[in-house]
C-alpha cells in the first residue's frame, strides 16, 4: 500500500462529489460543480481498486491508472466488472477533465449534474464491490 493512501481517507472525495451534483437548480458555479463531481468520483473509485490491488501484489508504476483496471480485468468476472465500470467512469473523468465544451446545446449545465449523479452511483458501486472482495492476500495466507 502506498504512503499517500494510508494518509488519507480517499472516499472523502465520494462524499465531497455527492456534495457538488446535490443541488435543486443551476447557478453559476454548476458547471464547474459538477465536472469536479465527476472527477472527484473517479478518484475515490481508483484508489479504492489501487489500494486492493496493491495489497494482492499489484505492481502499479507506469501508467498507473490503465495498470490498475487492466490488472482487475484479468482477474476473472467479478473483479472484471470492477475493471468495466472503472474504464467508463475513465471516460466520464476525462470528458469533466479536459474537454471545453461537452455538448455544445441548451442545457448542458443539467446534462452535465446528470452525469455526475450517475458518476456517483457509480463509483458508489465500485467502492462496495471492491469492500465486497475476500480480504487481500487470503488466498496467499493459507486460508
Amino acid at each position: 500500500m502506498t504512503p499517500a493512501a494510508e494518509a488519507f481517507n480517499w472516499e472523502d472525495y465520494l462524499t465531497l462529489a455527492t456534495e457538488l451534483s446535490d443541488q435543486e437548480s443551476a447557478d453559476e458555479l454548476s458547471e464547474a460543480k459538477a465536472r469536479c463531481s465527476v472527477s472527484r468520483c473517479y478518484y475515490a473509485a481508483y484508489w479504492a481498486a489501487r489500494t486492493y490491488a496493491e495489497a494482492e501484489g499489484c505492481v502499479v508504476r507506469n501508467d498507473p491508472h490503465t495498470t490498475v483496471w487492466k490488472w482487475f480485468r484479468n482477474k476473472g468476472m467479478a473483479k472484471g466488472a470492477i475493471a468495466s465500470d472503472g474504464d467508463r467512469l475513465t471516460g466520464r473523468r476525462i470528458w469533466a477533465d479536459y474537454k471545453p465544451n461537452p455538448y455544445g446545446l441548451p442545457g448542458k449545465v443539467r446534462k452535465s449534474l446528470d452525469l455526475a449523479r450517475e458518476c456517483v452511483e457509480m463509483a458508489k458501486t465500485i467502492i462496495g464491490w471492491v469492500k465486497d472482495l475476500p480480504p487481500p492476500n487470503r488466498e496467499g495466507a493459507g486460508q
